[in-house]
């Protein structure tokens, strides 16, 4: 009977503030975004050539994918830091960190090859990958 009541208290609290969370909702406006102002910041602008463009989204991507495999080389080292000398888990944590640093040293590969093939394709067509705005 005594673990009830700590129960049914913290469910009256959570039901109070997500009851006040409905009623003092405000509006979120977003359709008032103007897409092409807000694309010709984030670098995509509409104007520049199609090259350009994919060349923006492949470097995007692999910036993402960089960031991934540094996040998955953090939680390799957390998991060998934390594993308390078990050897399973020390194990499993180097197995992250060599995956994780193979993935990181296929990421600069592919940097390095889409730079050439983009630099490559800009002199070809005689167009800039650089933002003109």
């Amino acid at each position: 009977m005594k673990f009830l009541r700590p129960t049914v208290f913290i469910g009256l609290l959570f039901a109070l503030i997500l009851g006040a969370g409905v009623v003092f909702v405000q509006p979120a406006f977003a359709q008032d975004v103007d897409m092409v102002a807000f694309a010709r910041t984030a670098g995509f602008s509409t104007q520049d050539d199609v090259v350009v463009i994919i060349a923006r989204l492949i470097r995007t991507a692999i910036s993402m994918v960089g960031v991934i495999a540094v996040a998955f080389i953090i939680f390799g080292g957390f998991m060998w830091m934390t594993a308390g000398g078990n050897p399973d888990r020390l194990k499993k944590a180097k197995q992250i960190l060599t995956n994780a640093i193979i993935g990181l040293i296929l990421v600069f590969s592919s940097f390095a090859i889409i730079q050439f093939v983009l630099g490559a394709l800009v002199d070809a067509t005689g167009s800039t990958t650089s933002s003109s705005d």
